[in-house]
């Protein structure tokens, strides 16, 4: 969740008023030319439960790219999910059989939105190649052992036939650079738990802080999380012509300023969610492939749009860049956790905490709870493991009040097992466990920029690819504060691994 919209606005329109702003004291960002329409595709490679028997696979995004770029489309993989099932990847089990597997283990992400590209080793009848559509979208198995076809040929013939519609209308897979979703669609979008569960885990506390409203049945957490996802239901609206033009600009302005040096970016395509203002307390997210902005962050950018069409504002862009990550931290879930690595953090098997499940607060954002961080403990000065969790603080009322309610703490843990590493909470005598606050891990807050969203490496890496737009890209001086040093091992991964798709 981005929170800070409002603080940067004013700090990128105050700061060098004179400098700042596109157009005014540097250069405009050079003309980057994508392709009006994109095709995402999802992966998913079924591997034999043998490893010694898998047989090699990659994407062939190059051959795809050429041959669909003279069509005004570009082909976008998103990160391979994996699956290993001998009957699956043998052709014994029938390709719609397998859709339902990989749909009941959680492997199916929006095949309406990405069509899935399933590479199997063999299929019935030795055939090459099997397309199949159905309710969840369209899934193209492939065989990586058919002598008749390569897997270049047998893709391309795939997707050919899924973009091939009557009277050369764009496919429903053919995504625009930009899209403001209304409606059903914008809903479906909103609520959609394929690539993560959010709403079906909220607890009381965060649901009523959440939707700035009491519930009906607290004590019935069924009926609160239906409740509470009504709510949020109905919190989507509508985009006017007017918002949709202004989001459009500001999102394409982006991609123009980050350009060819980052590709994994800006070959991503947008799609942003209007949300009622009062929800999550006007904070930006993601939930799936889309960006969620409120009322009151749009009213910014159709401002800025409308009065300052040439000088777009670089807390908005930082906004935008910083929520499109998020996209891409849960697409390409193993090159962000990479990322997490690099900066510090630490990867382990964590405990369930009652007491910590009853206070937390879930950022849609954040969700993989399985990170630590090593500091200094401000109790005996010796480095220790700690789980930082944002949680609502106990002196809330009863509707607690979004950013200002909230404590960022940080649980004490022992190592249970190390070679898995396993850990457990430190208790206190009364059970409860044992924590400091989050601002009180001096060397670990030091390591980054800017003091906000240290809780979790997926805030990190958003916040400081934000002033990275800023300083490499708009050629921003930030404040004496900022620690820009800080940032060079970040650049350097970004260098690394924001190029492309890992294609095999």
């Amino acid at each position: 969740m981005h929170h800070l919209i409002l603080k940067l606005i004013l700090f990128a329109t105050a700061l060098a008023p004179h400098s700042i702003l596109w157009g005014l004291g540097s250069e405009k960002p050079a003309e980057f030319a994508l392709k009006d329409r994109v095709v995402l595709i999802q992966p998913i490679v079924i591997q034999s439960e043998d490893k010694s028997k898998r047989l090699p696979w990659v994407l062939p995004e190059q051959e795809l790219d050429q041959e669909f770029n003279s069509k005004g489309i570009d082909i976008h993989f998103v990160e391979a999910v994996f699956s290993s099932n001998d009957a699956a990847t043998t052709g014994k089990i029938a390709p719609k059989k397998i859709i339902k597997q990989l749909s009941s283990n959680r492997k199916i992400r929006r095949a309406d939105i990405a069509p899935h590209l399933i590479f199997v080793q063999a299929l019935k009848n030795k055939k090459a190649l099997k397309i199949v559509r159905s309710d969840e979208g369209a899934f193209i198995f492939v065989s990586l052992s058919a002598k008749d076809s390569s897997v270049t040929e047998s893709v391309s013939k795939g997707l050919n036939t899924l973009l091939k519609t009557k009277k050369d209308q764009p496919s429903s897979f053919t995504h625009p650079r930009v899209r403001c979703l209304n409606g059903e669609a914008a809903k479906k979008d909103f609520l959609d738990e394929a690539h993560e569960i959010f709403f079906s885990q909220l607890m009381q506390r965060e649901m009523t802080c959440f939707t700035k409203e009491k519930l009906s049945h607290p004590d019935d957490l069924p009926a609160s999380r239906r409740e509470t996802l009504e709510r949020f239901e109905k919190g989507v609206l509508d985009f006017t012509e007017d918002e949709t033009q202004a989001i459009t600009w500001m999102a394409s302005e982006v991609d123009k300023a980050i350009g060819e040096t980052y590709p994994l970016f800006t070959q991503q395509p947008w799609r942003f969610i209007k949300s009622a203002k009062h929800l999550c307390g006007g904070f930006a997210y993601t939930r799936g492939y889309s960006i969620i902005l409120s009322e009151g962050m749009i009213n910014h950018v159709v401002s800025n749009f409308k009065n300052n069409k040439d000088k777009p504002n670089p807390g908005l862009a930082n906004l935008f860049a910083h929520e499109k990550i998020h996209v891409l931290q849960r697409i390409h879930y193993r090159k962000f956790v990479r990322a997490g690595l690099a900066m510090g953090f630490l990867r382990g098997t964590l405990p369930s905490i009652p007491w910590v499940t009853q206070i937390k607060v879930s950022n849609p954002d954040a969700l993989d709870l399985s990170w630590v961080i090593q500091a200094k403990d401000p109790k005996t000065n010796k480095l220790a493991i700690f789980w930082p969790r944002p949680t609502i603080n106990e002196k809330a009322g009863e509707v607690p009040v979004m950013g200002r309610d909230f404590k960022d703490i940080a649980v004490r843990l022992v190592l249970e097992k190390e070679k898995v590493a396993t850990y457990k909470a430190v208790l206190n005598d009364d059970g409860t466990p044992s924590y400091v606050l989050l601002d009180e891990l001096k060397d670990h807050i030091d390591k980054h920029p800017i003091r906000v969203g240290v809780d979790h490496p997926n805030e990190v890496v958003a916040y400081d690819f934000g002033l990275l737009l800023m300083m490499d890209h708009l050629k921003m001086n930030l404040p004496p504060h900022f620690k820009k040093e800080s940032l060079n091992t970040f650049r350097e991964w970004c260098k690394k691994e924001m190029h492309s798709t890992e294609l095999k």
